[in-house]
């Protein structure tokens, strides 16, 4: 297979002819392969949020400890090997990610991590990760980023969608289901929010629509005025706002 997700697993009993040795198996992964003696448990890292002030992150954490344990526990042996959970804390903090990455990188026993839940830390993470030939998959990253060409690195996979499909999705339900044509925008000091941003504005023009205002956010009270006037004077009715905050 050409997906390193595959180096999670190497297949001594499973997938190779009984009469062929063991030894005869030669790994053809570019991240390269990890090897199990028989009965030897497969030894998986999760790189998630176990601790810090996201309480969002947090959350999203706990669901997932629980929905791996339980997959390893329903999915079952592999050629008989079990499985073995290392858990391992990005905080939500792209340093703690950076040190256990670090840590995960020096067991060449680790197969493979799941994580991280927040995009910064996954970008730090991966500087080792996927320099050392380990993989990684994220349950919850949707910084656009991690996956474009130019930026993606070997190794990492995802299952969330990026944030430039949910702004585009966003305009296109804007324009074609509630027919809104005059949008304003509205976004905060931030990489993502700046990002949603300019995203639904490419995607909004493209389809017809005219984008009234797009302004950086800092106080809402003084927006909001600015806005009021704008409508009273007639200089600016906007059918929407978008706020990616």
């Amino acid at each position: 297979s050409v997906d390193h997700f595959t180096t999670f697993i190497v297949y001594e009993i499973a997938v190779l002819p009984t009469e062929e040795p063991i030894s005869s198996y030669t790994c053809t992964d570019p991240l390269g392969c990890v090897t199990y003696a028989p009965g030897e448990s497969i030894r998986i890292a999760t790189l998630l949020t176990y601790s810090g002030e996201n309480g969002f992150a947090l959350e999203i954490a706990a669901a997932n400890e629980e929905g791996i344990r339980t997959a390893l526990q329903d999915y079952g042996d592999i050629g008989g090997h079990g499985f073995d959970l290392t858990t391992f804390d990005e905080g939500c903090d792209s340093d703690l990610a950076l040190a256990n990455a670090e840590r995960i990188i020096s067991d060449p026993s680790i197969a493979g991590v799941i994580g991280t839940i927040c995009s910064p830390a996954a970008e730090a993470a991966m500087q080792y990760i996927s320099k050392y030939g380990y993989s990684m998959i994220s349950p919850a990253n949707t910084r656009t980023s991690l996956t474009e060409p130019g930026s993606h690195q070997d190794g990492y996979f995802r299952i969330s969608a990026p944030d430039s499909l949910e702004a585009k999705g966003m305009a296109i339900y804007a324009y074609k289901e509630l027919e809104l044509r005059y949008v304003s925008i509205v976004y905060e000091d931030s990489n993502l929010s700046r990002e949603l941003a300019a995203t639904f504005s490419e995607q909004f023009l493209e389809l017809g629509g005219k984008i009234l205002d797009n302004e950086e956010y800092f106080d809402p009270a003084f927006y909001f005025e600015k806005l009021s006037t704008k409508i009273a004077s007639g200089e600016q009715r906007p059918d929407a706002i978008y706020i990616p905050m």
